[in-house]
């Protein structure tokens, strides 16, 4: 038989799928000369690798995170038929989205307010590997404190105290977004002023002439709080 040709009378053709220039075939039963085209079988060429093997022989496996129930793969490179899984790349599906990507086809970017130097997070869902930076919410740290929390893992409440009908506060330190309430102390508007000063910010004295070794007063409103000094006039001893 000639060389494209084998078998009885030689009336079958030797595989389109022969590797080399002229598709060359043993005479008798159609091996193929050279092996086969990447992504055939042996002996004869003429079946492509099974769906989940591929390459020269197909002697390597398609990805386990192929998408799909079969995990099926091209038969000569590799690529996924249906994509990849979830937080892996494509083409061949092998190897994860990188440190500062998720998702699918690995197109979101992990959060800026992952902590850590590298802003890391889970390659399938996007959490942050090292938790979140003070001020934002997990899982993804996309997302700062409602308006009344902050800190670390959105922890803390903010006061009370915060003026304002939300007290509402800063995300990462707390520091009330208008200020304290009359009688407390930035930043936090937790502590009330101390006992000889009262007012907004805590910026008024209390009277020298309340009575008591303290002259201490109301820190709202500047009452003496043990009354005046005899001769001075309530509530704030002034005159």
């Amino acid at each position: 038989c000639n060389s494209s040709t084998y078998g009885e009378d030689c009336n079958k053709s030797c595989s389109d799928h022969c590797a080399g220039d002229t598709n060359s075939c043993n005479h008798v039963n159609g091996t193929c000369d050279e092996g086969c085209d990447i992504g055939y079988l042996m002996p004869l060429c003429t079946e492509k690798c099974n769906s989940s093997t591929y390459s020269e022989d197909c002697n390597k496996s398609c990805s386990d995170h192929c998408a799909g129930d079969t995990n099926s793969c091209n038969h000569v490179n590799g690529t996924c038929d249906e994509g990849c899984d979830i937080g892996y790349l494509m083409p061949l599906c092998t190897e994860k989205c990188n440190t500062s990507t998720y998702g699918e086809d690995c197109n979101k970017s992990c959060s800026d307010h992952c902590a850590g130097d590298t802003n890391s997070c889970n390659h399938v869902n996007g959490t942050c590997d090292e938790g979140c930076d003070i001020g934002y919410l997990m899982p993804l740290c996309t997302e700062k404190c409602n308006t009344s929390t902050y800190g670390e893992d959105c922890n803390k409440s903010c006061s009370d105290h915060c003026a304002g009908d939300t007290n509402s506060c800063n995300n990462v330190n707390g520091t009330c977004d208008e200020g304290c309430d009359i009688g407390y102390l930035m930043p936090l508007c937790t502590e009330k002023c101390n006992t000889s000063t009262y007012g907004e910010d805590c910026n008024k004295s209390c009277s020298d002439h309340c009575a008591g070794d303290t002259n201490s007063c109301n820190h709202v409103n500047g009452t003496c709080d043990g009354g005046c000094d005899i001769g001075y006039l309530m509530p704030l001893c002034t005159e």
